[in-house]
């Protein structure tokens, strides 16, 4: 007779994603989580959000995906993205229930919520130019980015949360070019918390 397992079987959360600095923060947070899920952090080979959110359902119909149990971000920047592209993705996303993880101008800008509360636009220069005055030596796809934020993650997280209640007073979309500066990285952070 087999004997039944114990072991209880994980959620898994998928994280789609643009770039290697998406996916090297990510991995550092996998590796620091104790929580109910498994992690998957994929990165779409196309970079246009619309492109990114058709990648990510193809990929689930060749996995284990469990709609009712499971959750799906699709994470994507502003920055080389049109007015078009945005609204695009965005309405493909609310169409299959997908959740957008969004930042403008770019990733960094999440980074930059864990030293402060900042509210004036940048571009990606400026931006990585801003977040070098906190990370000495910030570079793209540093692989431990995740280690040098973690210690400052409740301050991002409320950062993050004030600056888009700013936008939403200001009745203004989130996943827009007019949102700039935003970050929605926090709610992935909620979501492996609760």
């Amino acid at each position: 007779m087999a004997r039944k397992s114990n072991k209880r079987l994980k959620r898994t959360l998928y994280i789609f994603c643009e770039g290697e600095t998406e996916r090297n923060y990510f991995e550092g947070l996998k590796k620091d989580s104790s929580n109910d899920f498994s992690i998957k952090i994929i990165i779409s080979p196309d970079k246009k959000p619309k492109d990114i959110i058709t990648y990510s359902l193809n990929s689930l119909q060749r996995k284990s995906y469990d709609k009712n149990t499971d959750l799906v971000f699709c994470v994507f920047d502003s920055d080389n993205n049109t007015k078009n592209d945005l609204d695009t993705g965005l309405k493909l996303a609310k169409e299959k229930e997908i959740e957008v993880i969004f930042s403008n101008p770019s990733f960094e800008y999440w980074f930059l919520c864990h030293f402060g509360k900042f509210t004036q636009s940048y571009d990606n220069k400026g931006l990585i130019s801003k977040l070098s005055q906190y990370i000495s030596n910030y570079q793209k796809n540093d692989i431990y980015i995740y280690e040098k934020t973690k210690d400052k993650l409740k301050i991002g997280i409320k950062n993050s949360k004030e600056v888009e209640a700013i936008h939403v007073k200001n009745k203004v979309e989130l996943v827009s070019k007019d949102s700039n500066p935003v970050t929605l990285v926090y709610r992935i952070i909620e979501k492996l918390s609760k």
